[in-house]
């Protein structure tokens, strides 16, 4: 997301003053703004600069003003700052200070494309002053990057990046280095192999990210695979700066775990979720195994009845086990969470205490509030603002609509409403209250009254939100959205998690949830690991769909069995697993980056 790539208010005041030094246009400064002034105080000075300053200092103070009101999603004031300069009559240097400014406020816009634009329009006026400053050089590249990134253009993304690598230095080089590369992950494989028509400096790169991508399951292939491209491209610039992942292969070669227990409940009210993993988990081993690629020993422990896993887990460790995957039940992990250290690297597969580390302890899981924060992410990015929420009266619902809320507030957006449902309800009254409906008839009965006449009216429904996010399952949905229909609101954007997608392709039944934004795992969306789900249909069929995350689950356990350690030490490491885009966070914990969808005509497309 753009927000993540936004600089420091000093260092855009440094490149404004490295633009204007480029072509020896030194502005003139009243004062040097205070370094631990707040931005309002930093705009009230910037804003009495530009009024006692002629041009161009006046127009520079104003783009510098327009920035920091960026930084503070005042992004109406900060398009009409730059609306009013005119850059034709400005030197070249604060020109392009400009351009890059109006670029940057439609990334902020989430509009990739139009930002584009306002950079595509001044090319030649860019590219003059860019020469003689690699400091603009870098920064059009970056912003060029992140437009792409907005379209979903990941290899138009790591080219920008490529291109200005060559010209860094420092840390800026090794983010620059580790951006790319994760930009090139995310190409798809077949485009990735599609590298005749690029340069040679572009084709080494795709054919690194192509060879790290293939043999993502397989370390030993993996580090074959590396050295074979060493061999053929010496001379590359990422041969002596390869990306992180990459240059500790041979450690994590040498330090794989060569024994897993895996503590799971086989039996008891979590059994149906403790096989599901477990059957994702064992189809990986195998088929790994068929591939004659490295496997470690593994053994199996029920932990179903188990009230203190304490012992299970020391029992596991005194048998030679190197590495724990489980166990799944909360409260069992909550017991982990207790001790300051555990024995060997563990992989829980549930999220315990928030913010409670244990050396030796991660957390993996399918959480549901990661998920909803998520969706407030893209629903900022189309660029709404105003939200309501309706969710079940459980704990579960009432988790996902707070996860929801407290991202959406942190980006700045509003919770209007949220109401709340019952299962057994009749969803009519809460999404009634929820879209005021109640309160228009309210109005029209007070009327009525007043005439002392029959008055023939229809409800009507508030008109200050953006979009709605629900919280549901499959049938609960499939009721939900017919009924916001029903209350005039068949035009407003939904939003919603994964659980009101139940995994099976039924357009008939499908059809109500149509129009439905929602983010989902690979698995789910038939987008990659097809050879292991067509394994795991086959031979459970009745469940593979109704309980397919499950089974990603299990197979994502095992991808991270080796790469793991390495996550944590990398903080910047990806694992592009059948659960989602993997990243470990400063808590150890697992955390999932999922794709998108829409429900047309019962249909689930896939959205970039």
């Amino acid at each position: 997301m753009h927000r993540h790539y936004v600089r420091a208010l000093l260092v855009l005041l440094c490149v404004s003053q490295l633009l204007l030094s480029a072509c020896g246009i030194q502005p003139r400064v009243e004062s040097e703004l205070p370094s631990a002034a707040t931005p309002e105080e930093q705009l009230s000075q910037l804003y009495r600069f530009a009024r006692r300053s002629s041009s161009p200092d006046s127009e520079n103070y104003r783009i510098q003003a327009a920035q920091i009101l960026m930084e503070m999603n005042r992004l109406d004031e900060a398009a009409d700052i730059l609306a009013n300069i005119n850059s034709e009559r400005l030197p070249a240097a604060i020109a392009a200070n400009h351009t890059l400014a109006r670029a940057d406020l439609e990334l902020y816009r989430f509009d990739g494309a139009a930002a584009l634009v306002v950079l595509d329009g001044q090319q030649q006026r860019l590219a003059a002053v860019a020469t003689a400053n690699n400091n603009i050089r870098i920064r059009i590249g970056q912003l060029r990057a992140q437009a792409h990134d907005l379209a979903g253009n990941f290899l138009g993304s790591a080219t920008e990046l490529i291109h200005i690598f060559p010209i860094m230095s420092g840390t800026g080089a090794l983010m620059n280095k580790e951006r790319l590369w994760q930009y090139l992950l995310q190409v798809p494989e077949q485009q990735l192999a599609n590298t005749a028509d690029y340069d040679s400096n572009l084709r080494g790169w795709l054919e690194l990210a192509a060879l790290s991508k293939k043999n993502q399951d397989d370390l030993d292939r993996q580090l074959g695979a590396l050295n074979d491209w060493l061999g053929r491209w010496p001379a590359h610039i990422a041969a002596s700066n390869l990306p992180d992942e990459l240059s500790l292969l041979s450690t994590m070669v040498t330090e794989r775990p060569e024994k897993v227990s895996l503590l799971l409940p086989l039996s008891g009210r979590n059994e149906i979720a403790g096989k599901a993993i477990l059957d994702g988990f064992m189809t990986t081993y195998y088929a790994a195994r068929e591939k004659l690629s490295y496997i470690p020993q593994i053994h199996i422990v029920d932990t179903g009845a188990t009230t203190d896993i304490l012992q299970a887990y020391d029992l596991a460790v005194a048998e030679g086990s190197d590495f724990i995957i489980g166990p799944l039940d909360k409260g069992h992990v909550q017991q982990l969470q207790a001790l300051p250290e555990l024995a060997v690297p563990t992989l829980a597969l549930n999220y315990g205490i928030p913010d409670l580390a244990t050396a030796n302890l991660y957390q993996f899981g399918l959480a549901a509030e990661d998920e909803a924060r998520q969706v407030a992410e893209k629903a900022w990015q189309h660029g709404h603002t105003t939200s309501l929420v309706i969710a079940p009266d459980s704990p579960w619902g009432q988790r996902i609509a707070a996860a929801f809320a407290e991202k959406w507030t942190e980006q700045s957006g509003a919770v209007l409403e949220t109401q709340y449902f019952a299962k057994e309800k009749n969803y009519a009254d809460a999404i009634k209250e929820l879209l005021n409906i109640d309160d228009s008839e309210a109005r029209s009965v007070r009327v009525r009254r007043i005439v002392n006449q029959k008055i023939e009216t229809s409800g009507r429904r508030r008109t200050d939100m953006d979009f709605i996010f629900i919280v549901a399952t499959p049938q609960q949905a499939r009721q939900i959205k017919p009924t916001l229909a029903f209350y005039f609101a068949g035009r407003i954007p939904v939003y919603a998690t994964s659980h009101i997608y139940g995994g099976s392709p039924d357009p008939l039944q499908n059809r109500d949830l149509d129009g439905i934004i929602f983010c989902e795992t690979p698995w789910m969306l038939n987008q990659q690991d097809y050879e292991l789900k067509t394994r795991i249909h086959a031979t459970w069929p009745a469940t593979s769909d109704r309980l397919g995350r499950l089974y990603a689950l299990g197979v994502d356990s095992y991808r991270l069995l080796p790469r793991i350690k390495q996550m944590a030490i990398m903080s910047n490491t990806n694992l592009f697993g059948a659960t989602g885009s993997l990243a470990l966070d400063e808590q150890r914990r697992v955390v999932r980056t999922l794709r998108w969808a829409k429900i047309q005509k019962g249909t689930i497309r896939t959205l970039n």
